[in-house]
């Protein structure tokens, strides 16, 4: 091997001064250690004499060079360990990140299956941006680790992917793709499946199929609005089976009479909107009790602080209104029993009900109207109103969606996804992207 001039310097002391004993072998001048040299020049090997010579070794000067020569031998030998430790460390995340799911564009919901928490993500995975369609995918992901449960190609190539989802009141789950293609989901066996033109053999309006299919607003009951391939605007309520035209749908959201007499009766949680006649009016989270008949068009409520002139809002200037946060008009329309202000002691701003059920409610709202207020997200009792935990996201746009399970709490914020334990903490951000 070829051999590089470098200076000799004595491992023990420092010194370059030595003598040649034979080839590659060294005896030091200064501490008398003898050592010699590998075959690649790079190991430095000695050992010491066992009866040294009158070389005075306990110099001041000499035990200062020994020591700087060992403090930067063991620094090199740190780094050197440091940088080949790290570079492993690299290695192995950069692999870990090239082998987790790529999603191009994609939605993420949630559900609980079998007791376990699940992120559902539907979109296009291939890397990079293509003109050209690709396929469509479903992904299941658990919820605690954000690992992959399994994936699925729905059969279809699109260009982008605009996915929305919606449970409905009796538990189905549903979402559509590019609002053409209307999916089913199994939230126990963790599949999707298209809807399949049979569903709709006892739907007249529905024979030739649809050429664009919506979810209705939440608020108006379980519903579809869709454009048939007859070119027909439709209301669908998969629960009755039946469809209407916007008229006849509003018709019957007031049919108020014909409700059955076993209507069940659902409590609910609703924030009121911002008033413009009393415009210092706080926002009020109502808890109201409603008539829920099922799978049939419904009224929204509508809570807001107005002037109720009665007469449905004619009057002449000598009128003096009522002050109402629900008019009786839409009170009867939107089938409400009664309502009340859940937590009259607390502000909110820009807040949203995320879910509810019989003992809990998750919000979300901005504890002061500051443009950069960083939204909190609350659990409440539902009973009592008393806070069960906050968390503050580092967001300062609002959270979109929310789920109440069994083994936690989802919500969604643009492309971010937390699920939160029982204690308010995030157990887990999943990002698609």
């Amino acid at each position: 091997m070829a051999k590089q001039i470098k200076v000799i310097k004595c491992p023990q002391c420092g010194s370059v001064k030595n003598t040649l004993l034979k080839p590659d072998y060294y005896k030091c001048n200064s501490c008398a250690t003898e050592y010699f040299l590998d075959s690649d020049d790079v190991n430095i090997n000695h050992h010491y004499p066992s009866s040294p010579t009158t070389t005075d070794t306990g110099s001041p000067v000499v035990k200062l060079v020994s020591k700087i020569f060992v403090g930067l031998l063991l620094v090199y030998l740190l780094f050197t360990f440091a940088f080949a430790f790290f570079s492993k460390s690299s290695s192995r995340l950069a692999t870990s990140a090239e082998n987790k799911d790529r999603w191009n564009d994609a939605e993420v919901s949630f559900f609980e299956s079998n007791k376990k928490a699940v992120f559902i993500t539907v979109g296009i995975k291939e890397s990079g941006h293509s003109q050209s369609p690709s396929s469509v995918y479903v992904g299941f992901y658990d919820a605690q680790s954000g690992k992959n449960i399994k994936m699925d190609e729905l059969g279809i190539k699109e260009k982008d992917a605009d996915v929305t989802y919606q449970r409905f009141d009796n538990g189905d789950f549903y979402f559509i793709v590019n609002k053409k293609r209307l999916y089913k989901v199994d939230q126990q066996s963790l599949t999707a499946k298209e809807v399949s033109p049979d569903t709709y053999n006892t739907v007249p309006d529905l024979q030739t199929g649809f050429a664009k299919i919506e979810f209705y607003y939440k608020g108006y009951g379980d519903a579809f609005n869709l454009v048939s391939n007859a070119g027909k605007e439709l209301y669908y309520y998969p629960a009755i089976q039946k469809t209407y035209t916007y008229h006849e749908m509003c018709k019957a959201q007031n049919e108020v009479q014909k409700d059955p007499s076993n209507t069940p009766v659902i409590t609910r949680f609703k924030f009121s909107t911002k008033s413009s006649d009393y415009e210092n009016e706080k926002i009020q989270l109502i808890q109201y009790k409603q008539k829920a008949p099922v799978g049939v068009p419904v009224n929204r409520p509508f809570f807001c602080w107005t002037k109720d002139y009665g007469s449905y809002g004619l009057h002449n200037g000598d009128d003096q209104p009522q002050k109402t946060l629900m008019q009786d008009y839409y009170k009867k329309t939107g089938r409400v029993i009664s309502y009340k202000d859940f937590t009259p002691d607390r502000l909110y701003f820009d807040p949203t009900v995320l879910d509810f059920n019989d003992k809990l409610v998750l919000i979300t709202y901005k504890p002061t109207p500051a443009e950069n207020e960083h939204y909190l997200v609350q659990l409440l009792n539902a009973s009592t109103a008393q806070i069960i935990w906050t968390l503050p996201l580092e967001l300062t746009y609002q959270p979109q969606d929310g789920r109440i399970t069994n083994s936690g709490y989802f919500v969604k914020a643009g492309s971010s996804n937390y699920f939160i334990g029982p204690n308010g903490k995030i157990i887990t951000e999943y990002n698609y992207r």
